[in-house]
């Protein structure tokens, strides 16, 4: 199974722990994700994909399931399993169990 993470993700995570960790430790985050993960390179023709699958309302959620199946990845793991992903190429489900995997 591949570790992987969207580049998005590493943004987020920087710009919502701006209140509670310095730069230097945001920066130390990231670097230490970077070392567990593969990075998907993602690129405009993901973002196309996405608007024009009718089949994909929701632009976040497109986006992972692009990223994922172009990747030829096994799971999309989500809090949402059951509530979203709704026509996705990929599997989805819960952490709990991912973790059963």
């Amino acid at each position: 199974m591949k570790d992987i993470f969207q580049h998005i993700l590493f943004l987020t995570f920087f710009f919502i722990l701006r209140k509670d960790k310095t730069v230097e430790e945001r920066k130390a985050l990231i670097l230490n994700l970077c070392s567990f993960f593969t990075v998907i390179p993602e690129n405009k023709n993901f973002y196309t994909a996405v608007c024009q699958n009718n089949n994909w309302n929701d632009l976040e959620e497109g986006f992972q399931m692009k990223c994922t199946d172009f990747e030829k990845l096994d799971y999309i793991v989500t809090r949402d399993a059951g509530k979203g992903f709704y026509n996705s190429p990929v599997k989805v489900i819960s952490a709990e169990d991912f973790l059963n995997v």
